[in-house]
């Protein structure tokens, strides 16, 4: 994704929200979407996890930029 394609993105987006990418070991990765989810803030607690969890019963949206997965992984 390019800049100017992330920037028309993030501009639909409210100026407070909160912005959330997913937590794992290392390297980098394309971004894939950007979509507003609803989390619970401070869930997890395990070192691996981030530390907020997607919940469909939650009050608290944010806007989740979601990696593509490596396809050298395969």
């Amino acid at each position: 994704m390019t800049a100017k394609e992330l920037i028309k993105i993030l501009n639909t987006f409210p100026e407070n929200h909160t912005f959330v990418v997913q937590g794992y070991e290392c390297g980098y990765c394309d971004v894939h979407s950007v979509k507003s989810i609803k989390v619970t803030l401070n869930h997890n607690t395990e070192s691996w996890n981030g530390p907020h969890e997607e919940r469909e019963d939650s009050n608290t949206d944010v806007v989740f930029i979601q990696r593509t997965e490596n396809p050298l992984s395969k």
